[in-house]
Order: structure tokens, then sequence, then C-alpha cells
């Protein structure tokens, strides 16, 4: 697995909450297996997409904000079936304190 980037501090357009590094399924043919999404359940995208996905396709569905690779800032609706939906996959980003110390070689092993 390729770990989240160090730097990398990305929020949501529609709500500002910090996107989340997640781990993509097996076999989805992605050129990344870590993304970014938001996963607050008040954001008007997710929320509304609800509505949108009944409306358009009458499924029960919504979508999150992904971001797909942090270098380009390419984002895309990462789908969702529940509010819980690709929250397992949530990986978690080092801390602040983390990123000093793997910055300092005087902080070596």
């Amino acid at each position: 697995m390729d770990s989240p980037s160090k730097h990398v501090d990305l929020k949501c357009p529609h709500c500002a909450a910090p996107l989340l590094p997640f781990e993509m399924p097996d076999g989805g043919g992605w050129s990344k297996p870590v993304q970014w999404a938001c996963f607050n359940d008040e954001c008007s995208y997710y929320r509304e997409g609800w509505d949108w996905m009944w409306e358009h396709y009458r499924a029960k569905a919504s979508y999150r904000y992904r971001v797909a690779d942090p270098a380009t800032g390419q984002a895309a609706p990462l789908a969702v079936w529940s509010p819980q939906a690709i929250r397992s996959r949530i990986v978690a980003a080092p801390s602040p304190e983390q990123d000093r110390d793997d910055e300092n070689p005087a902080n070596g092993p």
C-alpha cells in the first residue's frame, strides 16, 4: 500500500471538512491505491446526492467528494450506498509531529 502523502492538506470545497485518505478496493483498476474523500455526513454534496441519485437513476445511493490524485487535484465523485460505506477503508494519516520527526535526521532510530 502507498502511504498517504505527508504534505496533503486537502479540504472539501462543499463543506471545508478535511479530506481523509482511504484505500481503494482491490481490482478496481485505479492508478492510486490511496485516495482522499470527504466523510462529513453533513456535507451538502453528500446530503443532496441521495435525492439526485434517486431522481435521475432511482438508485438508493449518494456520493462523496473525492480527490483521486492530490498531486494533480483530479476530483471525481465517490459512489456510496450507505453512510458507513467505505469508512472501513479510511487509513491513518501521519500526525504533524510524526512528519516533523520523519524529516529531522537527528531523530533517527
